[in-house]
């Protein structure tokens, strides 16, 4: 592999490594707390709107960062191309 070629996948590398551990991350920790707020938000009534608050909040974290998320395999890929680990043999 050539300078230039090593120089781009470590770069494209820790790009990926770092969008999943702050995008995938995020959505982990938001997708977990969910159940949580749901209980809450059935339990105190349609009258409560902060706990119906936090599950609304909850859902657009999820959805935001799962679709900022897409960049970690599109990274990924990007990565293996420059390596030339995604190659036919021969």
């Amino acid at each position: 592999m050539r300078r230039k070629d090593t120089l781009m996948a470590n770069f494209l590398l820790s790009i990926h490594v770092l969008a999943a551990v702050l995008l995938i991350g995020q959505v982990t920790i938001a997708a977990s707390q969910v159940p949580r707020y749901a209980r809450q938000a059935l339990a105190d009534g349609p009258e409560q709107e902060s706990a119906q608050g936090s599950v609304r909040l909850v859902h657009r974290i999820c959805r935001v960062y799962s679709v900022v998320g897409v960049s970690v395999p599109a990274f990924g890929i990007g990565t293996a191309e420059v390596m030339g680990v995604t190659a036919a043999p021969g």
